[in-house]
């Protein structure tokens, strides 16, 4: 009937629940929300777990791990290479309080 009066028809292509936005988990005890894979990702700003911060060096992770700092690869798109799915790392996320004791031995080891 809507196509009769002139009216474009809607179709739902989404339930509500699908059109929410993401919250991620948050750091608790300074230990990240990590994937089954041990990133977090990161496709957009609003996916970073609340008291984490990301930080977009590359090399750092390698930091990370011999200050005993825990850390997770940030995942920020895939690529498509040979029928397969490729993630895209772009740095590593660490707990908000980690972030400058981290950037500080970075600064010292360059």
């Amino acid at each position: 009937q809507a196509k009769q009066e002139g009216h474009d028809l809607l179709v739902a292509c989404y339930g509500d629940w699908q059109t929410e936005p993401f919250v991620p988990l948050p750091v608790v005890d300074g230990k990240l929300p990590k994937n089954a894979y041990g990133s977090i990702d990161l496709f957009t700003p609003d996916m970073l777990p609340l008291g984490a911060a990301h930080i977009p060096i590359k090399g750092i992770a390698k930091l990370a791990r011999k200050l005993g700092i825990d850390y997770a690869d940030a995942v920020v798109d895939f690529e498509f290479v040979k029928m397969r799915a490729v993630p895209v790392m772009d740095g590593i996320i660490v707990a908000e309080q980690e972030k400058w004791v981290l950037l500080e031995a970075w600064e010292e080891h360059e």
